[in-house]
């Protein structure tokens, strides 16, 4: 099964590290725990792109908005 894609809105001051959880603002994320209104705390980073932004964890794919 494939994991949902997330599209969160980048911002300059956050840092992503693999192993760590992310903390970001989701658009569009499907979970019922949370509101896409406030900036939420990821799973574990395990890939992570430093070029595109984009992101895996544990449970879902994140994209920077703007990148498809």
């Amino acid at each position: 099964m494939a994991k949902p894609i997330v599209h969160y809105v980048p911002n300059k001051y956050q840092s992503i590290n693999l192993g760590l959880p992310a903390y970001v603002f989701p658009i569009d994320h499907p979970g019922d725990l949370v509101s896409n209104e406030k900036i939420i705390r990821t799973s574990r980073v395990i890939k992570y792109d430093k070029h595109t932004g984009e992101f895996e964890t544990m449970n879902s794919v994140y994209k920077p908005v703007g990148a498809e």
